[in-house]
């Protein structure tokens, strides 16, 4: 990562590839836990009892969240794996 993180996102989704072939919701309550964070590593915590895919968005300081080549930001498919870990 390079920095400690501003902001941490969470999207969740019970599709691999969330739009493309269902819908995306924001995380809430417990789906998503930050047990850590530092500039290595963002550590999060499915607290929930369902299990889903889920999409972390990381923005860095000074990143405007666009995507981009920055530190933060999320391109791609929705593919980032499974429920119950970090």
């Amino acid at each position: 990562l390079g920095a400690v993180p501003v902001a941490v996102h969470g999207y969740v989704s019970f599709e691999r590839y969330g739009l493309a072939e269902g819908s995306v919701s924001e995380t809430a309550g417990n789906q998503m836990e930050v047990k850590a964070l530092d500039e290595n590593t963002v550590t999060v915590l499915n607290g929930s009892c369902t299990e889903y895919y889920l999409r972390v968005v990381v923005i860095g300081p000074g990143d405007d969240g666009s995507g981009g080549s920055g530190s933060g930001g999320a391109g791609g498919a929705f593919n980032v794996g499974g429920a119950g870990g970090s």
